[in-house]
């Protein structure tokens, strides 16, 4: 077990989403991909960002952070990684970007102090893991300008369902195999055999191999270390921020309403925390369905893929009960047939779901690889797991 998810990358010499810029058809891909990003999904034109102040914590080796300085931002990098700073220098440098950065720091967003403040501010893919998250998020938040913007992403709990299913497959794969060191030649080959077809299909930036040590490896993927709206939002609001936009785009709380009727911001987070059961399943699967065409989750569905993936959670740590222990709750199940009465894609995915679990509790390693195999509908489906939030400081 590691003490925190930097100290594992750190210690496996660890890239978890290396993104190749080598060529011009590569840099324009990213860029494009990341202004989808900002623009369409967050809010945030970049034209806008030319000579602001931004600040980006756990920046990696600064690919992402490259495209803001393209358009004219003044970036202060903090990165806790040592031994991605060097690539970070190296990266700027090679697309003479350099003069666009202010400082770059080693240090996390825990530790880091300035006395300075930022028109934005961005943490992606890491806070949740961090044991306290909950004040990192309120500090970068504390950075903002009055008007100043944030951008947070994280991992989301639900939108993990699968995620953590397909963790609980391999890791009781590798167990009927007999096979003890996760990080070994054996367990990547293993990983190929359940995973890499379905892989190949999605639109990834990272190959195979980092996303096995990421997701499949990956201690911090897992109930304790992950997220949900119900608890980011209540932070931003403390700090006096306004939830802005999302990624996914999955809220309609501003739809069909008149501009100049305007919520106060309590109003406007509670609506979107009640809307939220509305969209359990899409964020549980992935799949995308036109808005409304779904029965809001009930209550208890809603808390029982909680205390399922809670459940899950301590097999992974190899606390709780066993394999032969997991079965689908009820209210979960319920709620799945239920949506398929309208949407047969759901009655499939709780059928297979079922399948698949039985296979673990049958101690086969064959039977379990073919109930995975066998489980088209579930293996066609990802989740939503990385959920990106905008969000606005109060004042001007």
């Amino acid at each position: 077990m590691y003490e925190s998810l930097l100290a594992y990358y750190q210690e496996k010499s660890f890239n978890p989403v290396p993104i190749d810029l080598s060529d011009p058809a590569s840099w324009a891909a990213h860029v494009a991909k990341r202004r989808n990003l900002y623009e369409r999904h967050l809010g945030i034109p970049l034209s806008f960002l030319r000579d602001r102040p931004v600040i980006e914590f756990g920046c990696n080796t600064g690919e992402n952070a490259l495209v803001l300085a393209s358009f004219g931002a003044r970036l202060t990098l903090v990165e806790p990684n040592s031994q991605a700073l060097p690539a970070i220098r190296k990266l700027f440098e090679e697309h003479n970007l350099q003069g666009q950065v202010v400082e770059i720091v080693e240090a996390g967003v825990e530790e880091f102090e300035t006395g300075s403040r930022f028109d934005l501010a961005i943490a992606e893919g890491f806070i949740n893991c961090l044991p306290g998250r909950d004040q990192a998020l309120e500090n970068m938040a504390g950075l903002l300008n009055p008007g100043g913007l944030g951008v947070v992403a994280y991992d989301d709990r639900y939108g993990h369902f699968l995620e953590i299913i397909k963790r609980v497959v391999f890791k009781r794969g590798l167990s009927l195999l007999g096979i003890d060191d996760p990080h070994s030649q054996a367990s990547l080959d293993f990983a190929r055999r359940l995973f890499l077809e379905d892989f190949e299909r999605i639109n990834t930036s990272r190959p195979f191999e980092a996303w096995w040590a990421d997701v499949l490896l990956n201690q911090f993927v897992s109930w304790e270390y992950l997220w949900s709206y119900g608890e980011v939002i209540p932070l931003i609001e403390s700090q006096g921020c306004e939830f802005h936009a999302c990624s996914p785009g999955w809220t309609s709380i501003d739809h069909f309403n008149w501009y100049k009727n305007v919520p106060e911001t309590s109003q406007r987070h509670k609506a979107l925390l009640d809307e939220w059961r509305n969209h359990l399943a899409y964020f549980m699967t992935g799949l995308r369905l036109p808005p409304g065409c779904l029965a809001p989750a009930p209550a208890e569905a809603a808390d029982s893929v909680g205390r399922f993936l809670e459940r899950l959670g301590l097999y992974l740590r190899g606390e709780g009960d066993g394999a032969e222990e997991i079965y689908l709750p009820e209210e979960l199940e319920s709620y799945l047939v239920s949506l398929g009465n309208d949407k047969p894609a759901f009655g499939q995915f709780a059928v297979e779901l079922k399948e698949v679990l039985a296979a673990l509790r049958s101690g086969s390693v064959d039977g379990l690889v073919s109930a995975y195999k066998s489980a088209e509908r579930l293996r066609s489906l990802w989740g939503t797991t990385l959920h990106y939030i905008s969000f606005i400081k109060a004042g001007r």
